[in-house]
């Protein structure tokens, strides 16, 4: 499993992670979650329109699964990888390392720069996670 083009949005308490997960093997492969040195959680979110037509930010319930000899997006405003109560401020300019969880219980790790970007306003806070 690669991150192709990863990178992390430059922010504090929390932020996501967002690339293309590409899968060359035979089996497709669910990351679940994982950990980094950089925040207390990690984990697979996606956005969900709400009935009122507004999008709500939610743990993605099963992972993110990635096709056999495929790929998946993150990518801001859809499926992304949330880094959860950041111990300290991710700047423009640093890296990030995180582990995901598969759901055969094999780790994948990833290693991205961190970039300033406000292209879909996205504002990650505590009052916005579920």
């Amino acid at each position: 499993m690669t991150l192709q083009s990863g990178w992390a949005k430059a922010g504090s308490g929390m932020t996501a992670v967002f690339g293309t997960v590409v899968n060359p093997g035979a089996k497709d492969v669910t990351l679940l979650g994982g950990s980094s040195p950089a925040a207390a959680d990690v984990q697979i979110h996606s956005m969900v329109k709400q009935p009122d037509g507004s999008m709500k930010m939610t743990q993605k319930q099963g992972g993110l699964t990635v096709p056999a000899g495929g790929s998946a997006e993150l990518t801001p405003g859809a499926d992304h990888i949330m880094l959860v109560n950041l111990h300290s401020a991710l700047v423009n300019g640093g890296d990030v390392s995180l582990v995901l969880r598969t759901a055969d219980g094999a780790n994948v790790e990833w290693t991205v720069p961190v970039r300033s970007f406000a292209g879909a306003e996205e504002t990650y806070a505590p009052e916005d996670h579920r």
